[in-house]
């Protein structure tokens, strides 16, 4: 009596997965940086992008107003990926308040807040990971959020660090607001109308 193996072992044609190789912490460490650096360039391009003119601020701060509470970093990119995306969140988060991602969704790059200790102090940070905009999800709904006003808005964005604003008298005719990516510095005119 003969047992026939060929459905038990492979004949050697298929395509052998190659395991995934393990990174040297120097490797991941570089890796992340990439990726760091990589976000805050978008970072800066988008931040190029909504202070050039006044039509596109208000549009930003548009968004800003609908927008769950971000640091502006985080609203630029969302932005600049999904400018219809209102409440974004890590799939942890959404997955803390009872929310699962619909089949077929994908995240957008963005910025998580993270908390660490270092020399037995707590510290905030990022990493750079996906997030899930509430459209994406299903679940229980959430709360309704009160509307912000443009004075709220500004002050978010003049609170956050990473991103400085300042008045500036001298800028290019007919400019309202400039961006400036090597200081990462907002300036705007003084006195500028709400419907710029």
């Amino acid at each position: 009596m003969y047992m026939d193996l060929t459905d038990m072992i492979s004949s050697g044609t298929e395509e052998q997965q190659v395991p995934e190789q393990k990174l040297t912490k120097e490797e991941y460490a570089a890796k992340k940086q990439q990726e760091r650096e990589e976000v805050w360039a978008e970072v800066d391009s988008q931040a190029q992008g909504v202070f050039q003119d006044g039509e596109k601020l208000k549009g930003f701060l548009d968004f800003m107003a609908e927008c769950n509470t971000q640091r502006t970093p985080n609203l630029l990119l969302i932005y600049g990926q999904h400018p219809d995306f209102k409440v974004v969140r890590s799939y942890e988060r959404w997955r803390e308040e009872h929310r699962s991602v619909k089949a077929g969704e994908h995240g957008i790059t963005y910025m998580i807040s993270t908390e660490y200790e270092k020399d037995g102090e707590m510290r905030r940070g990022y990493t750079i990971g996906k997030g899930f905009d509430i459209s994406q999800m299903s679940g229980k709904p959430l709360e309704e959020r009160p509307q912000r006003s443009l004075t709220e808005l500004i002050g978010t964005v003049l609170k956050d660090q990473s991103v400085r604003v300042q008045i500036e008298d001298d800028l290019p005719d007919k400019v309202q607001a400039q961006y400036n990516p090597r200081y990462r510095t907002i300036y705007i005119r003084n006195g500028m109308s709400e419907v710029t």
